[in-house]
């Protein structure tokens, strides 16, 4: 028996032209430009497991190797994928300054999106051995900006915009066969694919400085309209895919305090809030999909608060830093909490976690061209979780994550 290990090849390029307006104080100023890349991604990817022959043999009866459909008589999986991926856009730009100090700003993006797919699955989980899955997803999408912008004064700028973004579609793995009566009770047929996802985004915001600028901040609020999201959707036979579910609304806020309190110490602070929801249900077969209200999982609040000391040693520049951050948790509802979700799992009750963590740094500049630096990430050593789940719908088998344990390190910088 011959054992390979996984191999990926992938190879990117891209290229930018870009025209802009030779005088930046000019009433009229503008930008324009072309864009290409091309990506490509071949993989062989096998996977074994150390007990699964063992385990196999006991549940089965029988020795691995004489399992149908086995790879190459080791390999209970193997993937081949072959992907093409190409980008070609033009775009541009004009800052019109409609009096003094009111700057309004229209641009916009249009390109053509290709990708061709060509993969190959084998494994005892696919009926035959075998599943494949090839095409080409096309699309064109457009996505304008409009800004309007006045400079109230030399130390305070009032703005608001209007943008449109998308995310291209891509090509899932295939799903196995055992999964076969999760996709029907979703009315998925196949899932081979999945479109791009689109967003409308209002915001508005203020950048100011006091205080002989001292003291600056920066405040915004957002509202976004999100359609056809790209969700990952885990089935109960354990697997998953990729594919264009609801609509949902994301609004917040945020607001960022920077005060030099001496020449050599800066305070700063930051706090956001993101509150995100779908709008809408979708109901496939008897159970929804997802349910208007269910939240997309973002954390409500962040607050991060940082102190930075610059100093001189033997007449090199240094400095300490200290930074505490922290995320709040998510309650939910998650469609795992809701007893008519398809997902529903009694076994799980608890959202997303909060999580806290404090960090230092100090530094001091060697040489002009380097710096050496000593840190400490997670100086309180706080494991709290991020996750902690079952590894499919109601199963006897978790798995949980926590932030990253107490690192110490030192790390050197060199500029050239």
């Amino acid at each position: 028996m011959t054992y390979q290990n996984p191999v990926a090849e992938q190879r990117l390029a891209t290229h930018e032209l870009r025209f802009n307006s030779a005088d930046p104080t000019a009433r009229l100023r503008w930008t324009a430009g072309l864009y290409h890349s091309r990506s490509s991604l071949k993989s062989d990817v096998p996977i074994t497991s150390a007990h699964y022959p063992l385990a196999y043999q006991i549940q089965i009866g029988r020795p691995l190797a004489a399992a149908p459909f086995m790879v190459d008589g080791v390999h209970r999986y193997y993937g081949n994928e072959n992907t093409i991926e190409k980008m070609t856009a033009v775009f541009g730009n004009v800052d019109f300054e409609i009096i003094p100090d009111l700057t309004l700003s229209v641009g916009g993006r249009y390109s053509k999106d290709t990708l061709k797919f060509d993969i190959i699955e084998r494994g005892v989980s696919y009926a035959g051995g075998i599943a494949t899955a090839s095409g080409q997803l096309s699309e064109k999408p457009f996505t304008p900006r409009v800004a309007l912008s006045w400079q109230q004064s030399d130390d305070t700028l009032i703005y608001g915009s209007f943008a449109k973004g998308y995310r291209t579609g891509g090509v899932n793995k295939a799903v196995p066969d055992v999964c076969a009566a999760d996709l029907a009770v979703l009315g998925i047929d196949g899932g081979d694919t999945y479109d791009s996802d689109k967003t409308k985004t209002y915001e508005i915001g203020v950048k100011s400085a006091f205080l002989d600028r001292r003291v600056s901040f920066q405040a915004s609020l957002f509202h976004t309209k999100w359609t056809d999201i790209q969700q990952q959707i885990r089935l109960p036979c354990a697997f998953s895919l990729v594919a264009n579910t609801a609509s949902a609304i994301s609004k917040g806020g945020d607001l960022n305090v920077t005060v030099r309190a001496t020449d050599a110490l800066t305070l700063s602070a930051a706090v956001g809030y993101t509150d995100a929801y779908y709008d809408s249900t979708i109901i496939v077969g008897t159970s929804p999909l997802v349910f208007k209200g269910q939240t997309l999982g973002a954390t409500p609040w962040t607050l991060n608060l940082a102190a930075e000391y610059a100093f001189e040693v033997a007449g090199r520049d240094a400095f300490v830093r200290g930074q505490w951050s922290s995320k709040s948790a998510n309650d939910g509802p998650f469609p795992y909490q809701n007893p008519v979700a398809s997902v529903y799992d009694r076994t799980r009750t608890e959202g997303l976690y909060a999580t806290s963590q404090l960090d230092f740094r100090a530094g001091v500049e060697v040489t002009p061209e380097v710096t050496l630096e000593l840190y400490v990430e997670n100086a309180l050593n706080n494991v709290s979780w991020t996750t902690n789940a079952p590894i499919y719908q109601a199963g006897p088998l978790w798995t949980g994550n926590t932030i990253k344990p107490r690192v110490i390190g030192i790390q050197a910088t060199a500029r050239y």
